[in-house]
């Protein structure tokens, strides 16, 4: 029996109609307690089954079909999910996990997913240098298990001393990158 974490039930809840299954599993992965990278299969149907509960209009089966469908093995690809060993999913590839897990330096993030090639998630969010905001707090959340308010106050810490810059930060999909005088 899974133990549920009812944050993650009223996050999802509160979210209605205009919940994303993209979010919904960011939103386990990142907050229910799981000793691996990934969260189990069976640990997302258990949140589905009790989100079904909460709201009537929901559709656990539904929800869990369209991750069954997008679920893929290989590296980076636009609009996946990943499989992680033989049961569990994530919003992010396995090298992701392996290179960045448990890490919590913003700047190795920006550093790692500023290199990446177009094509395998450095484009998310426009265009622009750097690491859009959301991927980057998103990120530090599922992969270094760090809480996005921290991330996010730490990310502010950074940019004030000058280690990191960032587009207007009004902007929905503000990039991250190093000044310029540092090399990225």
């Amino acid at each position: 029996m899974v133990d549920r974490n009812d944050r993650i039930v009223r996050a999802a809840a509160d979210e209605g109609e205009s919940l994303l299954v993209d979010d919904f599993v960011r939103l386990v992965e990142q907050y229910h307690d799981n000793d691996r990278a990934g969260v189990a299969r069976e640990t997302l149907d258990a949140y589905a089954r009790r989100l079904e509960d909460e709201r009537p209009d929901f559709d656990a089966d539904a929800f869990l079909g369209a991750i069954d469908d997008r679920l893929t093995d290989d590296g980076y690809a636009t609009d996946a999910f990943y499989r992680l060993d033989d049961d569990r999913v994530s919003v992010y590839p396995a090298q992701w996990h392996d290179d960045l897990g448990g890490e919590t330096d913003l700047r190795e993030y920006v550093r790692y997913l500023g290199a990446l090639e177009p094509g395998a998630g450095a484009e998310l969010g426009g265009a622009g240098r750097g690491v859009p905001e959301h991927e980057l707090l998103d990120a530090v959340g599922v992969l270094g298990g760090t809480d996005p308010d921290a991330a996010k106050a730490e990310l502010e810490r950074l940019r004030d001393g000058g280690e990191l810059v960032e587009d207007a930060d009004q902007h929905p999909n503000a990039r991250v990158r190093f000044p310029d005088t540092e090399r990225e």
